[in-house]
């Protein structure tokens, strides 16, 4: 039986019937220089994020919010070509994860994720 198994899913067999696909055309939206800016993309997060909390939890949310945007300033300045120094990508990283970190456990705190 192994054997009827391993010669119906042999490589050399289906390789008869594969058809090579067409490659995509173009870059991909997320290649230097396309798309939204990682500012633009912040004030969309900032926007889907604050119409969520309220309270005591909106003033943690939008401090959080306001590391970041500086974070993001510095990884991405306006009209600089030079190269983000890498404390900045790490500090970066680190205030997204702990947004990340607060939203999950405010969602986690959520009865049937309502809200309170």
């Amino acid at each position: 039986m192994p054997n009827k198994i391993d010669e119906l899913f042999s490589p050399e067999r289906l390789s008869q019937r594969w058809q090579k696909a067409p490659k995509p055309a173009g870059r991909s939206a997320t290649a230097k220089g396309e798309g939204p800016s990682p500012l633009e993309l912040f004030e969309h997060l900032k926007t889907l994020v604050s119409g969520r909390f309220s309270g005591d939890e909106a003033v943690v949310v939008n401090r959080m919010l306001e590391e970041l945007h500086l974070h993001l300033c510095r990884v991405f300045p306006k009209g600089s070509k030079t190269e983000p120094r890498a404390e900045d990508i790490a500090a970066l990283h680190e205030a997204l994860n702990r947004l990340e970190d607060l939203l999950d456990a405010y969602e986690i705190d959520r009865p049937n994720g309502k809200g309170r």
